[in-house]
């Protein structure tokens, strides 16, 4: 952005900007005005965090699916980010900027207070709290965004200083989103004015526009707007692409209180979805609840691109394959498959429009400009989230809808083997240079996504042929890779397979970072697995008379990368790796959870929990611990049968919960990197709804299954309003167990709520005794112990 000239020798002249802003309010005549709903008395009928006060100085958002706003927990807007460098911060309505951010001064008996620096930070689910203690009093400022609309109300509560004035001086920076450039967004000087009594500013060449109005009358300048005397200043603030879209978003942010309730309302119903309940997990129960809330702050509505979700804020408030495919599968198990559904929607329209082959993108801007194409597990993970909304939801439609492109996607990772073993060649989730072989997560989501689209091939009428060439393939995948990437010297799957001398590059790579960190244990043991591939190197060299000959690709553990779990979250590793694996996987933990490369451990992280941010100068991803690869490993010991070691790894990643931001879970443990990010849902939503509890919805059977796997301690585990279906097949289950421990005999009971029950399939203690509709029955049992039951409610006691 540049400023007139005359606006920015205002700006520079402090004691001219001072001296205005005095006399300004000398001359206006004070008459106090009073609003009928103050926002900070609706915020405080909500549930609010406070914040640490260690982290004053640093980020917090206001969201909205149409906008949102950055800055830092002390009510300062300093520059933030690295995409547009120092610009991630601020009031955004993509795919444009609209402020940089505002500041405030209070006039108070001739004297001019300015605002500069809260004393505490609080979060609801809707809206952001700063309090400032003057002169022994508070002020409090309250910012709310009003769905759907672009833009915000900022509110200060003076009720302490009734009398005196308020100076509001926004900091305007109309500017494009990241890639603007390749949309022709270029920015331009922007123009202040005056306009129909509202302060305005516009893109002098794009028409770019936001637009600013106050509750109480007072004068506007260029530099600020001066509120008249009030318990309570209002300042609403939105803007658009056109004047006409700015001034039809301002007539909806003035009007915020009508959309109050809406979005109220849509927090409590949605959060109310898989309501967890557990004596002594009031930690868990409480996180679990707000990471719905915070599923919600990420939507967003990207008009002609589609409605979806950002990866994570601030760096990242744009759509990602792979962090929405996770996502996914959490969403998916707390009834949001309405957004899951629009998400993949929009992932599949930019990926046809970017590449038309199958192929799914990693990550769009809001202009739709694509940065990646697309890194290869994206695409089988499509497949796979796009059959799991189904499964949830029970939309048939949905499923045809997608079905082509599924199949489509997995023609094209087909040809991606370039050396037909059924393993796809290049980059996978790790964007580390050189890591383009045969990538284990690549491997063990191609997997995942042939058996998807076996099962999708099975639904739908007449193709059964694909679903036996689907079908196949994963078999033959899961076992290629239980022979060929495990490594029993190392007790774990390796990471890449690939030729000797790719290996010995990587390694070499890995060495000097692992020396750069001062790991000597890693750098020793990074020195034999380079003799090894040396060693391999020798030993598949040709004979001097061979002609046709390739080099043969080995498995090699290099990095330690939390991908080598995948087989096991997954859920094809054989149960002699899988628990080998994982007992060598969690050695590369800390307090707060997984390493995202283990060779980044040292002695010291078992019981370091102080934060990570202070150790980094620059954004970097060394030496993190992430709750992605957390959540994947919680996901991994559940799939074979130890709950407890997967409750630990929740506990890991809730230390991090509201650690540096009120209401949220960093992206990197425990304050680093993204301040809410969409993938955590992920790392419970699945452990907890989908393992703990079992449940498995299958819509072309009418059927739920249960199948209960609880840690040993949890005596009393409860999880109400699973929504399962829509429309006229939409049901919502409970499922209350209690342990013998408390009542003499193991109890579970089952209830659901809809318009048409499901089946309920559930493994039949022997023993047991069933009540169906308040009379005891004798269930009928499959050979594997089941029974399957229609009725509203079901107790089996044991």
């Amino acid at each position: 952005m540049v400023l007139r000239d005359s606006y920015q020798q205002v700006i520079n002249n402090t004691r001219l900007y001072i001296l205005c802003s005095l006399v300004l309010a000398a001359c206006t005549t004070p008459q106090t005005e009073e609003l009928n709903y103050p926002l900070v008395e609706r915020m405080s009928t909500m549930e609010t965090l406070q914040g640490n006060t260690n982290y004053l100085h640093s980020k917090q958002m206001t969201p909205g699916n149409h906008a949102y706003c950055v800055g830092f927990q002390d009510g300062t807007f300093p520059d933030m980010g690295w995409h547009i460098k120092g610009e991630m911060g601020g009031l955004w309505a993509h795919p444009i900027k609209l402020l940089d951010g505002f500041s405030a001064a209070m006039v108070h008996k001739g004297d001019t207070v300015y605002l500069d620096s809260a004393t505490t930070y609080s979060t609801t689910a809707l809206g952001s709290i700063f309090t400032y203690n003057i002169q022994g009093k508070t002020i409090t400022r309250t910012q709310f965004i009003p769905d759907p609309a672009k833009g915000m109300v900022v509110e200060y509560d003076m009720s302490d200083f009734p009398k005196a004035q308020l100076l509001f001086y926004p900091k305007v920076d109309l500017r494009p989103t990241w890639l603007g450039e390749r949309t022709n967004m270029v920015d331009s000087t922007d123009i202040i004015e005056i306009v129909d009594n509202q302060w305005t500013a516009t893109d002098s060449k794009n028409g770019w526009q936001v637009r600013i109005s106050a509750s109480s009358k007072g004068a506007i300048t260029p530099t600020h707007l001066l509120s008249s005397p009030s318990k309570t200043h209002q300042f609403y603030i939105a803007g658009g692409i056109t004047a006409e879209e700015a001034t039809k978003e301002l007539a909806t942010v003035e009007s915020w209180s009508d959309l109050w309730y809406s979005k109220e309302q849509k927090h409590f119903e949605l959060s109310g979805n898989s309501s967890f309940f557990c004596a002594g997990e009031e930690d868990l129960e409480t996180v679990f609840r707000w990471l719905k809330h915070n599923a919600i702050w990420l939507e967003m509505d990207a008009d002609t691109l589609g409605y979806g979700f950002a990866a994570g804020i601030e760096d990242y408030p744009w759509f990602f394959g792979c962090d929405s495919e996770f996502s996914i599968l959490g969403l998916n198990a707390v009834g949001r498959y309405d957004l899951s559904k629009s998400m993949l929607r929009l992932l599949a329209k930019a990926s046809e429009r970017t590449n038309g082959t199958g192929q799914i993108i990693h990550e769009m801007s809001t202009n739709g400009a694509v940065f990646n194409p697309g890194n290869l597990n994206e695409t089988p993970q499509f497949v796979t989230a796009c059959w799991d909304t189904y499964l949830w939801s029970g939309d048939l439609e949905f499923l045809k809808e997608m079905y082509p492109l599924m199949l489509k996607s997995m023609r094209w990772l087909e040809k991606q083997d370039l050396d037909n073993n059924g393993i796809p060649d290049g980059y996978g989730m790790m964007e580390i240079h050189g890591m383009d072989g045969e990538m284990i997560d690549v491997a063990s989501y191609s997997v995942q996504g042939w058996e998807a689209l076996h099962q999708a091939a099975l639904a739908m009428d007449n193709d059964a042929g694909i679903a036996e060439w689907a079908g196949k393939n994963a078999a033959r995948l899961s076992k290629y890779i239980n022979e060929y990437y495990w490594i029993e010297s190392a007790g774990a799957y390796a990471d890449v397979r690939g030729t000797p001398s790719q290996a010995v590059s990587l390694i070499e790579d890995a060495i000097q970072r692992a020396k750069e960190l001062d790991k000597p244990w890693a750098v020793a043991e990074l020195e034999e697995t380079k003799k090894i591939a040396l060693d391999d190197m020798l030993r598949s060299m040709p004979d001097i008379d061979e002609v046709d000959w390739s080099p043969t690709s080995y498995p090699y553990s290099v990095h330690h990368n939390w991908i080598v779990n995948t087989p096991m979250e997954v859920g094809f590793a054989p149960e002699e790796y899988a628990l080998k694996a994982l007992d060598k996987a969690a050695q590369y933990t800390n307090p707060f959870g997984m390493f995202v490369t283990g060779i980044d451990r040292d002695e010291s992280a078992g019981t370091d929990t102080d934060g990570f941010a202070k150790r980094k100068k620059t954004f970097t991803y060394v030496g993190a611990v992430m709750t992605l690869p957390t959540g994947v490993a919680a996901i991994a010991e559940n799939n074979y049968g130890r709950p407890d070691k997967a409750l630990d790894y929740l506990h890991r990643m809730s230390r991090s919960w509201g650690y540096a931001h009120p209401g949220s879970m960093y992206e990197v443990s425990p304050d680093f990197g993204m301040m809410c990010q969409a993938w955590n849902i992920y790392s419970f939503g699945y452990p907890i709804v989908r393992q703990f509890f079992g449940v498995q919805p299958d819509p072309q059977q009418h059927k739920i299954t249960i199948d209960l796997a609880f840690p040993s301690n949890w005596t009393h585990p409860q999880l109400k309003g699973i929504a399962i279906g829509e429309g006229e097949f939409q049901t919502y289950l409970d499922i209350a167990f209690l342990r013998k421990d408390v009542i003499g005999k193991n109890q579970l009971l089952l209830i659901q709520e809809g318009r048409k029950n499901w089946t309920l399939r559930t493994k039949i203690p022997r023993g047991a005794e069933v009540m169906v509709g308040g009379e005891i029955i004798q269930p009928t049992l499959d050979e594997e112990g089941y029974a399957e039951m229609t009725d509203r409610e079901v107790v089996i006691r044991w």
